[in-house]
């Protein structure tokens, strides 16, 4: 709405903002502005893009000396990979696998070593990780199984420890979803 003076003032002289001419339409912007955040505020959080979705392995090479470590929901696994594992698929663990290798990617070879492996949780709480070894194929990994109450961030520190007495280390850290 165009300025306009009002009768008996000057020209030069700008409406008074209680005006109701100039208020309604700050009034009816205002309320606009306020629906919008409202509406906004009620939609539901994005989910991350990652959620459900394999992470690669943390990996961590000395030398020609390669450690990997996976991280997956039991209930991830089938029935006869938790057969093979010897493990129990349930919502609240994770299989830890940890495989230490030399050689390149292409000839890979297992190698023996003494793994050991710690998960932290978000509370500082520390929970040693049982692992055992298990032949898949013609090479060895080392495997445990950590309990967890989602949602929630475990940061695993791992140690493998060769015959010759290489100590190689590797933390990493992985969410945990519902």
């Amino acid at each position: 709405m165009p300025w306009r003076p009002r009768a008996g003032v000057a020209r030069n002289c700008r409406p008074r903002m209680t005006d109701v001419a100039m208020s309604r339409p700050l009034r009816v912007a205002g309320l606009l502005a306020c629906t919008f955040a409202l509406v906004a505020c009620g939609a539901p959080p994005t989910p991350p893009a990652a959620r459900g979705a394999p992470e690669p392995p943390a990996v961590t090479r000395s030398g020609d000396l390669t450690v990997r470590a996976s991280v997956v929901p039991t209930l991830a696994t089938s029935e006869a990979a938790a057969r093979e594992y010897g493990i129990e698929r349930d919502a609240r663990s994770l299989l830890l696998m940890i495989g230490v290798r030399r050689g390149d990617d292409h000839a890979e070879r297992a190698v023996p070593a003494r793994v050991t492996a710690t998960a932290v949780d978000l509370r500082g709480v520390r929970h040693d990780v049982p692992l055992r070894e298990v032949a898949v194929g013609d090479l060895t990994d080392h495997i445990g199984v950590v309990r967890v109450t989602p949602p929630d961030t475990l940061r695993f520190l791992v140690e493998a420890r060769t015959g010759d007495g290489e100590v190689t280390q590797l933390q990493f850290s992985r969410e945990v979803y519902r």
